[in-house]
């Protein structure tokens, strides 16, 4: 790469220049990437953890809905269709957009019944008016927390952003190559790099889309709650 450039453009003192500049793109890099991965790490733990707590308040609901009496079992079916549809809306989705646009559309039908359904509820004793208040506080989260996972589902790394990092990083590498001698060292040390910071991306891109692509949050909340809504069906 050397032999394309001229020789004052490679003095010691045009390489000191450089390398001052590289030096400081270079840690803008990695401050910034540091930051994403934390900031996509938080994303993918809150998705987790809104799994885990949507799960456990599908359970409660539906345990409340069988204390209020036998007239609540088409609620509990819905609730049942709804987890069944969500576990299948984003856990075994295909690449058919037609097919995820039904099952999306299922899903949000399902939770909206379920909460109508419960909004229609007439209390007739003590004991009921009790159960109401905690089934509609409990379908509100639920619902809450379907909307607030459907607008994660569509998170993503800004493909300008991506854009800007890589040519940030493109240029660290290339006047790192520019003043280093070609030996197999070097380039091994400059592959490692490349595939380093591959990674950090690839990472970034993944967690913060928990929903999506390969490091998709655990299903296994949602299907101990499916598992407890069925145990409790007659």
């Amino acid at each position: 790469m050397k032999k394309h450039f001229p020789s004052e453009h490679l003095a010691a003192n045009s390489a000191e220049t450089v390398r001052i500049g590289s030096s400081r793109i270079a840690t803008l890099t990695a401050v910034v990437l540091g930051i994403l991965v934390g900031s996509a790490s938080t994303v993918y733990r809150m998705a987790s953890e809104g799994i885990t707590q949507g799960g456990a308040e599908l359970i409660l609901l539906d345990r409340n809905l069988k204390n209020w009496g036998p007239e609540t079992a088409p609620i509990r079916e819905d609730l049942k269709q709804y987890v069944q549809a969500t576990i299948k809306a984003i856990w075994e989705k295909g690449k058919d957009k037609d097919q995820a646009g039904y099952e999306a559309s299922v899903r949000a039908t399902a939770i909206a019944h379920v909460v109508d359904s419960i909004r229609q509820l007439s209390p007739k004793n003590l004991e009921q008016e009790i159960l109401f208040s905690r089934i509609i506080s409990l379908s509100q989260q639920i619902l809450q927390t379907h909307w607030t996972l459907i607008e994660r589902e569509s998170n993503g790394l800004p493909g300008m952003f991506l854009a800007v990092l890589l040519l940030w990083m493109a240029t660290v590498s290339f006047t790192q190559g520019l003043f280093s001698p070609l030996n197999p060292t070097v380039i091994a040390i400059l592959a490692i790099y490349a595939l380093s910071v591959a990674g950090a991306i690839f990472l970034i891109d993944e967690m913060s889309r928990p929903f999506n692509g390969y490091m998709k949050v655990p299903v296994s909340p949602l299907h101990y709650t499916l598992k407890q809504i069925e145990m409790n069906q007659p």
